[in-house]
């Protein structure tokens, strides 16, 4: 998983409590972080 979020984002902009989300938000794509943070949050 984290080379998929060094993929999207420069590693110096990775978020430390949603990097994944963050990444997809990064990229113009909010739905995507919308779901992973309801996912995480659930977990």
């Amino acid at each position: 998983m984290s080379l998929v979020v060094v993929g999207m984002v420069n590693y110096t902009e990775i978020k430390i409590d949603a990097p994944l989300a963050a990444a997809f938000r990064s990229v113009g794509q909010p739905t995507f972080a919308t779901i992973i943070s309801i996912e995480q949050s659930s977990a």
